[in-house]
């Protein structure tokens, strides 16, 4: 054995789900009975960018897209000015890009098989057991609290600010169920949207109704991640035993 190695021992199922669970007193509010706090960096893989120098890039196409920040995401979508040949750090699709510096809180779910991310932007990568889309959703919601953390003279997020979060877990099913009605309810609020910009850019003045439009959003995310959008179904099978089939699975 090489001298100075250390050994790393391997958790418990108990000390695993300790290192997760949010204790009470730490809870931010009451859920259904059936979910679970959990610490959000128990349910994702965080992936932190890099820089790559602009002389490995080129605007030909030619490599795999490089997002280079914020500017290059909007509405879910995202703009590719760069490519790279040599990646230095490369999210995958399905992951959920969020700008950390500069402009935070920006989100994409990735669609393209690979992009080489900046500094700027962390990749998460839920674990399959957890929505992808309930977990977009929820840095939605807490995007104004990042926003807060990061204030400052150079504003930015570290990793432990998304890690520590604490999430309120559903079932299963219940994940599934959340993202219909959000959904649902957000496809009306976007047509709403649609017909008060029509009325500003030709004239009119109803942008307070665009903001309000933007607060009843916020309010549905809210209601969401309290259980209370009256989706749940007290019988099924507690989140707990999600975390638990994982980490027996995987260790």
């Amino acid at each position: 054995m090489a001298r100075g190695r250390k050994t790393v021992k391997k958790l418990t199922l108990e000390e695993r789900m300790e290192q997760a669970l949010v204790p009470e007193r730490e809870q931010p509010y009451s859920v259904p009975e059936n979910w679970c706090w959990v610490k959000f960096g128990s349910l994702i893989k965080l992936i932190s960018g890099r820089d790559a120098p602009l002389s490995q890039c080129n605007d030909r196409g030619v490599g795999i897209p490089y997002i280079l920040g914020a500017s290059n995401i909007s509405d879910n979508t995202f703009t590719i000015e760069r490519w790279i040949e040599m990646p230095q750090v490369v999210s995958k699709k399905n992951d959920i890009l969020v700008s950390v510096k500069g402009t935070i809180g920006k989100l994409y779910i990735q669609q393209e098989d690979c992009i080489n991310i900046s500094r700027q932007i962390m990749a998460i990568r839920p674990f399959e057991e957890i929505n992808t889309k309930l977990v977009y959703y929820f840095l939605q919601y807490i995007c104004n609290e990042l926003q807060e953390a990061g204030n400052g003279l150079i504003p930015g997020i570290s990793r432990a600010d998304l890690l520590e979060q604490a999430f309120a877990l559903p079932p299963s099913n219940e994940q599934q169920r959340i993202i219909d009605c959000i959904e649902k309810l957000f496809d009306k609020l976007d047509e709403a949207e649609k017909k008060v910009q029509a009325v500003v850019d030709g004239g009119g003045v109803c942008r307070a109704e665009i903001f309000q439009i933007n607060i009843i959003k916020k309010a549905i995310l809210a209601r969401a991640f309290r259980g209370a959008l009256g989706t749940n179904n007290p019988n099924e099978e507690s989140s707990l035993t999600l975390l638990k089939q994982r980490w027996e699975k995987f260790g």
